[in-house]
């Protein structure tokens, strides 16, 4: 794997484009090795995600901050690509209600997200908010959750509860507009913590994620452990178009990474 500076296709590629926050992070490596068990090959893997990202608005992350999802510079970058063939995954819309953020204004970013994807005439894949795992959560383990991730959020465990549920619903009426397929997270992909997908889950979630696109092969041949985690180590070190950290801006010339497979992994 090395660093690149160079924009250009010599040959359409099948670009695999994932939107989302945290548990993208966290399961990067298995992410691009179900993708790539799923999806014809060599990848295009463009991927806008970082931990707390919101869907419209900059945020910020341990002094890093990244531009909103709708914002960043994945949409002029797969135009300019013209892929052979587009397969989009959007997923983690909840971080936006941590921060405030109505219902209805989370639907409008997420609107605007799955209406350019569809222009790229290829398969949508919208993901819901963990309803069911959110309903299991008691008032003792929703407190610890909310002092450890959203620690300034006033919000109660009936707000989240009745948010969820209207996001949700938006969510199914944007599908239902631009042809995306929705898909509801399993209530055992979840643990202790409601929101964020068990590593041990990881790779039935994200072979079950990349199985709905229409192009999907078998992806049962999904990479070994020690594979997924090199790549994971791999894809964790392409540095984004664009950050600020400690208040310095920094740019990466896209794509960030050519992997030995001949995929090419792009960073927003």
């Amino acid at each position: 794997m090395r660093p690149s500076q160079d924009h250009r296709t010599t040959a359409p590629h099948h670009a695999v484009i994932v939107l989302g926050a945290s548990n993208v992070v966290r399961t990067l490596g298995t992410a691009y090795c179900a993708a790539k068990a799923a999806l014809p090959e060599p990848l295009d893997f463009l991927v806008a995600a970082g931990h707390g990202r919101s869907y419209g608005q900059e945020s910020s992350y341990f002094g890093r901050v990244l531009p909103g999802i709708r914002d960043c510079g994945l949409w002029s970058s797969v135009a300019n690509l013209a892929p052979r063939s587009v397969t989009a995954l959007i997923t983690d819309v909840g971080n936006d209600l941590a921060y405030g953020v109505p219902p209805e204004t989370i639907e409008a970013w997420v609107d605007e997200c799955v209406r350019r994807l569809a222009e790229f005439q290829g398969t949508t894949i919208l993901t819901q908010l963990p309803l069911a795992s959110l309903r299991n959560v008691g008032p003792w383990r929703f407190r610890i959750f909310q002092r450890l991730i959203f620690p300034r959020a006033t919000f109660t465990l009936a707000d989240v509860l009745r948010d969820v549920a209207e996001v949700n619903e938006r969510l199914r009426a944007i599908a239902s507009r631009h042809g995306a397929l929705l898909m509801e997270p399993a209530d055992d992909w979840y643990g202790l913590d409601p929101i964020h997908i068990r590593l041990s889950r990881a790779t039935e979630a994200w072979r079950t994620l990349w199985s709905a696109a229409r192009s999907a092969r078998d992806p049962s041949s999904i990479d070994g452990l020690w594979t997924r985690w090199r790549t994971h180590r791999a894809l964790r070190r392409a540095r984004p178009l664009q950050q600020v950290r400690h208040g310095r801006d920094e740019r990466c010339a896209q794509p960030a990474l050519h992997l030995d497979d001949g995929s090419r992994v792009w960073s927003f």
